[in-house]
């Protein structure tokens, strides 16, 4: 990151602070991170703040996929079935770069065009 300087925004602290009270604009970001809560609640919740602030042709990355997978932990618990959801609704805007433990995302030039 260092060689980004003043161009990498960082934040610690609650994502609901920093997606609604400081509000970015819409298409503000290249890269997105989301690595936060683990529950999918919450997870979906910053995916879908990520993806308003994120610019088209730009890198959303969700980490934690497999987080908890084989250890039996309710998938409530657990980042995947977040993930999951943000795909199927979202899966035309964007092309998966990487499908693991993270997932990579780029959000098509033409995201949010209505696709028949």
């Amino acid at each position: 990151i260092a060689p980004f300087g003043k161009k990498v925004r960082t934040f610690m602290g609650e994502s609901d602070v920093f997606f609604t009270l400081q509000g970015p604009s819409p298409a503000t970001f290249d890269w997105v991170l989301v690595d936060a809560s683990h529950r999918a609640e919450n997870v979906l919740r910053d995916l879908v703040h990520a993806d308003y602030a994120l610019k088209p042709g730009g890198i959303l990355c969700a980490d934690d996929y497999l987080w908890w997978e084989n250890e039996g932990k309710h998938l409530a618990e657990r980042p995947k079935a977040a993930i999951d959801a943000f795909w199927l609704a979202r899966q035309w805007d964007y092309e998966i770069l990487s499908w693991d433990y993270q997932v990579w995302l780029r959000k098509r030039d033409d995201a949010g065009s209505i696709r028949r």
